[in-house]
């Protein structure tokens, strides 16, 4: 695996269309387009404002991937919803959106260093559980956030009758 140079920060509405054109090369490369969830370009917009956080790996000036923490709250976003037994979840659980790193970064083992620094923050912010929804189909990304300590909870249907496997991991 070849080590890497990245700087992570946190993205800003100036870097939305880097963040939707790794989305959309990402998905022009993918047989089964249902393996990630497209987001408009106002979702992605809405995840660089607070109290969402973009987390960006930078090379230079070029956005090597992203991933997104989701505050759902009390809409039907907040994935702890869909898990019984948790303790208002509107206040304890937050999403991990979205992982996707650009075709140029991959197999350097940056979806995980760019979840963990995810972890870490929601787990300042103050969140008991971290949440997110894979295909099925998605074979790497199970077996990365497995790896991490994810758990599989629950197969789900949402984002347009897509199937999901709902994944959580204790972040105390």
């Amino acid at each position: 695996m070849k080590k890497h140079s990245l700087v992570f920060r946190k993205c800003s509405q100036k870097e939305l269309l880097a963040i939707k054109l790794i989305q959309d090369k990402t998905l022009a490369t993918l047989e089964d387009k249902n393996l990630l969830r497209q987001n408009t370009l106002e979702t992605l917009a809405e995840c660089l404002s607070e109290p969402h956080y973009t987390l960006g790996a930078f090379d230079g000036a070029k956005l090597a991937g992203y991933g997104i923490l989701y505050v759902g709250g009390n809409t039907t976003e907040n994935l702890g919803q869909d898990i019984h037994g948790i303790n208002n979840p509107e206040k304890t659980v937050i999403n991990l959106k979205l992982t996707i790193v650009d075709h140029d970064y991959r197999g350097r083992g940056l979806q995980k260093e760019l979840v963990s620094s995810l972890e870490k923050l929601a787990k300042e912010k103050g969140f008991i559980y971290i949440c997110t929804t894979i295909s099925p189909k998605n074979k790497h990304s199970i077996t990365n956030l497995v790896q991490m300590g994810y758990q599989f909870v629950i197969q789900v249907t949402k984002y347009n009758n897509l199937t999901r496997n709902l994944y959580i991991k204790t972040l105390v």
